[in-house]
């Protein structure tokens, strides 16, 4: 059985980002969950919860401020119809928090509503310009990102790497991991080296999930750094020299070992992965500098589709 075939058959793609309960945050290396909070005002309050009436994700504010960064599977249904009727981009500021509606929903052309057929991320156009306050972020255009260091933040259920996703406390996290390698080695994902996956590395040979399976993938890990994403954290970004990198879009695992337990819970010894914002950065373009005369028929599609809903988050 190859690793591909290993994978599927684990985890049936029961995936962490399908949780429907309102977000938290990240699973951590450490102990206390506590260490890992950000603080408003410390570089990432365009991080917000995105929020909708079928349940939460996460997102990040794109420069310009009127588009926020996501998954595609928290706009649309399994069968990637959109699904949401009402959505809100939360931005927890010093000045306290504030809520920008949700006023058009635009994914990628290739994604079916099936995580294994890849193109997992969308663009939410904004009903206002967000507050200016909120930082806004740009998106990583180099190829260099595998076996990068990147920091990883998101709104999705927290808990530590020993005990798996545990705690709902509402509260923004961040952390480490690396970028080990593409996805194409964990489920095959269509088009290639368009998926970027890690890992949750506890400092031991044993629960290296990569290294377990290619020797030449070896690590293990970042300390009380490494993190990893957990329900809620779906559409969070990770972030390389403070750009946009990725967009978090599933969580999966093998057998015990690699993995600390035998259930899919963002336990050390699982796999995480995101959607390669550089290999999307085309489409971004086009969506938020649309031709001059398209915008008066895309309103209207958007009109067309706006009592659809439902949604999967992470």
């Amino acid at each position: 059985m190859t690793f591909r075939q290993l994978f599927l058959a684990v985890t049936s793609l029961h995936l962490l980002l399908f949780s429907a309960v309102s977000s938290k945050a990240i699973t951590v290396a450490g102990t206390d969950p506590a260490d890992y909070l950000v603080a408003a005002g410390t570089g990432f309050d365009g991080v917000v919860l995105f929020s909708t009436n079928v349940g939460s994700c996460s997102g990040s504010l794109l420069t310009g401020g009127l588009y926020i960064l996501t998954a595609a599977h928290c706009v649309t249904d399994t069968s990637g119809d959109i699904d949401v009727a009402s959505s809100n981009a939360i931005f927890h500021l010093p000045s306290g928090t504030t809520s920008v509606a949700g006023a058009a929903y635009f994914f990628h052309p290739g994604w079916t509503g099936i995580l294994d057929d890849g193109n997992d991320i969308a663009l939410v156009r904004l009903a206002a310009v967000a507050p200016a306050a909120a930082e806004r972020y740009d998106i990583y255009r180099d190829s260099d990102e595998i076996f990068q260091d990147t920091l990883i933040v998101g709104h999705g259920t927290t808990g530590t790497g020993l005990l798996g996703k545990t705690v709902l406390d509402g509260l923004k996290r961040k952390g480490s991991n690396r970028f080990d390698t593409f996805g194409d080695l964990l489920t095959g994902y269509p088009p290639s080296q368009s998926v970027l996956a890690y890992d949750f590395d506890d400092g031991t040979a044993l629960h290296d999930a990569w290294g377990t399976y290619f020797p030449a993938l070896v690590n293990l890990g970042l300390g009380l750094q490494e993190v990893m994403i957990a329900s809620g954290d779906s559409g969070g970004p990770s972030f390389l020299a403070g750009k946009l990198a990725g967009v978090h879009s599933f969580g999966g695992r093998t057998t015990n070992p690699p993995d600390n337990n035998t259930i899919l819970d963002a336990s050390f010894g699982e796999f995480g992965g995101d959607t390669r914002v550089s290999f999307y950065a085309s489409w971004i373009d086009g969506v938020l500098a649309p031709e001059p005369g398209s915008v008066i028929l895309l309103a209207l599609g958007l009109a067309l589709f706006g009592g659809l809903s439902r949604r999967r988050a992470t």
